[in-house]
């Protein structure tokens, strides 16, 4: 399943207005949640993949934590995709 917009799409997507009621922050939000579902699909498709998680501080010295996956797709090609990053409250395991 390829991620790249056709030609049609690409004409009907920038026919797309942000409604009134609609902030950008909603509509990244919906955008973000697409995508992550399409990854799943590729994912479930694939015959290979892992999962990994990587902590950092961040410049506001707040400590973030990023879970991506590593896949081989059915073309064989191998992806690497960022799935969430959030922000922890604290270091301990036991808290995360």
């Amino acid at each position: 399943m390829s991620m790249d917009l056709t030609e049609s799409e690409l004409v009907t997507s920038s026919a797309l207005t942000l409604e009134p009621t609609m902030s950008q922050n909603e509509l990244i939000a919906i955008v973000g949640t697409e995508l992550v579902l399409r990854i799943v699909v590729e994912v479930n498709e694939a015959h290979f993949f892992g999962g990994f998680a990587d902590g950092t501080l961040a410049v506001s010295h707040n400590e973030r934590l990023a879970a991506d996956v590593r896949y081989v797709d059915v073309e064989r090609a191998t992806k690497e995709c960022s799935l969430t990053v959030v922000e922890l409250e604290s270091k301990r395991g036991v808290d995360l």
